[in-house]
């Protein structure tokens, strides 16, 4: 019951997909500058715009990373490297409508419906939570660093609630007030 009803107040919550992307992206930034000054933050903030750093993302969550292409080549050693931590397919507004209408025309099955739903609200909370990993470890590769450093940055950039000591009940409350 718990985990079920953390699940919906965050993963399967749509609200919570802007507030975890501008939190941990403002999180990141800050850490960035406090942690490596103001050029590695510079970097960071230009591979966060990046619209190829969100594709390999996704494509990445989708399963199917292209590795000739070296961005999607970065996200599997991100993956590989153990860079994602912590707790969705990226559909414009207008494709959301079409898979709905297409669902109600051959009649509802509120069961597929809302794993559809579910597992559409999980990919974008993932790639969220990824946005800002993702970047820094782009960012910490590009500057000269081994896999396994750029890793721990990418963990230590945001909030990392698999670590023990991150204070992740008083930062859980805080991110619902947020």
């Amino acid at each position: 019951l718990m985990r079920f009803t953390g699940q919906n107040l965050t993963s399967r919550f749509p609200g919570f997909i802007a507030s975890n992307l501008l939190m941990d992206t403002q999180w990141a930034i800050a850490a960035a500058m406090a942690k490596e000054g103001s050029s590695y933050a510079k970097k960071l903030v230009g591979n966060y715009m990046s619209p190829s750093i969100h594709r390999s993302i996704m494509r990445g969550i989708r399963g199917k990373l292209d590795e000739s292409n070296p961005i999607d080549k970065l996200f599997g050693e991100f993956q590989r490297a153990g860079g994602e931590t912590g707790y969705s397919d990226l559909f414009k507004v207008d494709d959301f409508e079409k898979m709905i209408k297409n669902e109600l025309k051959e009649g509802v099955d509120w069961r597929k419906s809302y794993t559809w739903y579910t597992g559409s609200v999980d990919t974008l909370n993932r790639w969220a939570e990824l946005a800002s990993r993702f970047s820094t470890y782009v960012t910490s590769r590009n500057s000269g660093r081994d896999i396994e450093r750029s890793a721990y940055d990418a963990k230590e950039i945001t909030l990392n609630f698999n670590r023990k000591g991150t204070g992740a009940f008083g930062a859980n409350w805080l991110r619902f007030a947020y």
